[in-house]
């Protein structure tokens, strides 16, 4: 990302550069610097199971959803 920020740095030079020599300045002429691509980030199928798992999900229902407070006894263990 720095090395984009240098180029978007040298490039506005480059253009006040033109301005203050009366070069005509487009951007065909002087495209502008591409855009660094964002990296992706994919989990992986036990990040998922950890993260649903924290989060109450325990065989497509929610500990804490309302049918499961209807179908249980509420205790300790059901709300931990």
């Amino acid at each position: 990302m720095e090395h984009y920020r240098e180029e978007v740095a040298g490039w506005r030079e480059q253009h006040a550069a033109c301005d203050a020599m009366g070069k005509e300045w487009n951007t065909f002429k002087y495209p502008a610097p591409e855009i660094p691509p964002v990296p992706v980030a994919t989990p992986t199928d036990e990040q998922l199971r950890k993260l649903f798992f924290d989060a109450g999900w325990v065989g497509g229902v929610s500990k804490y959803s309302y049918r499961n407070s209807r179908t249980r006894k509420p205790n300790a263990r059901n709300y931990v």
